[in-house]
């Protein structure tokens, strides 16, 4: 039996990739009320092409922000659990 490698699992696409992230209902109710919301202000906006643009504008940037402040929050996570498993073997030991 071959001991268990989270770098193998992650080469292999089993581990590290979107689709093993769960999603609650709760969370689809969110992404509802957000897209519910933005139809119905591209709706309204869209009688004044420079709010719309405006708001697509807004609605880009906010979702850029997001993506920035995933990669930041996934990197800060790797490196503390990393330190973690440092601390587990103890290899910050005198």
């Amino acid at each position: 039996m071959s001991k268990y490698s989270a770098i193998r699992e992650m080469f292999y696409g089993n581990r590290g990739q979107n689709d093993t992230i769960q999603i609650e209902d709760e969370d689809v109710k969110v992404l509802d009320v957000i897209n519910e919301c933005d139809d119905y202000l591209r709706n309204k906006l869209s009688s004044t092409p420079e709010l719309l643009d405006k708001y697509k504008k807004f609605d880009d940037a906010v979702s850029e922000l997001g993506l920035i402040e995933n990669e930041h929050y996934f990197a800060e996570g790797f490196r503390f659990g990393f330190l973690m498993a440092m601390d587990v073997f103890d290899f910050n030991k005198p």
